[in-house]
């Protein structure tokens, strides 16, 4: 296994290891709120959610991101316990609960923050993924497209893991926008976030 930065990746290229210690982390910081805070009106959970238990649940996402449904429903599932101890929205569906509180799935967080992070390898504010790394072309009629780089891998699971990288997925994602978004090329980060949220909130979650 090989840390850095505080993420783990196994020998097998992987991060299962790794969300499954975000996921009891942030159970045990849940319990620790619970028991330390009575308080369950929506504007102090709220508070207490984005400070203590989404910045381990995110911190790096774009690099370990999950494939696995598995581990997509057991982040997903300390969002949703977390929430339904709500007063408000306790007797709400989880997709309810969502909408009502102004909140997005954390695999769509996590889909938001991989196009972020593209748009900004696109537009060279960060560097690229690797040496081949994610590349554009201009389409007369699409705009703004990335190509993402190709692999030729015959074995099944390295392509598998190859193909749900930031390197793949973020590029699928990016291309997935309107083209207005796309063209943003002179807009600072902030404006592009300001417009990409407006255009998610238009898309279900």
């Amino acid at each position: 296994m090989v840390k850095d930065l505080g993420v783990c990746m196994t020998n097998d290229a992987v991060f299962g290891t790794h969300i499954g210690q975000v996921v009891r982390k942030c159970r045990m910081q849940m319990g620790w709120i619970l028991c330390t805070f009575t308080v369950r009106e929506e504007l102090p959970m709220i508070t207490l959610y984005r400070s203590l238990l989404l910045p381990l649940l995110e911190y790096c996402c774009q690099l370990w991101h999950p494939w696995k449904q598995s581990e997509v429903k057991s982040l997903e599932g300390v969002q949703r316990t977390f929430t339904n101890k709500i007063s408000s929205v306790r007797d709400c569906n989880y997709w309810d609960r969502l909408r009502r509180l102004k909140l997005y799935s954390l695999e769509r967080r996590r889909e938001r923050y991989m196009i972020i992070y593209t748009w900004k390898i696109v537009n060279k504010h960060v560097p690229n993924v690797s040496r081949i790394g994610i590349t554009t072309k201009n389409h007369p009629r699409l705009g703004v497209m990335c190509v993402p780089p190709k692999v030729n891998i015959r074995a099944g699971r390295v392509t598998n893991i190859r193909h749900h990288s930031l390197s793949v997925v973020g590029p699928r994602l990016f291309n997935s926008l309107p083209r207005q978004l796309r063209n943003m090329n002179s807009a600072t980060c902030e404006l592009f976030k300001n417009h990409l949220d407006k255009f998610l909130k238009s898309v279900t979650d």
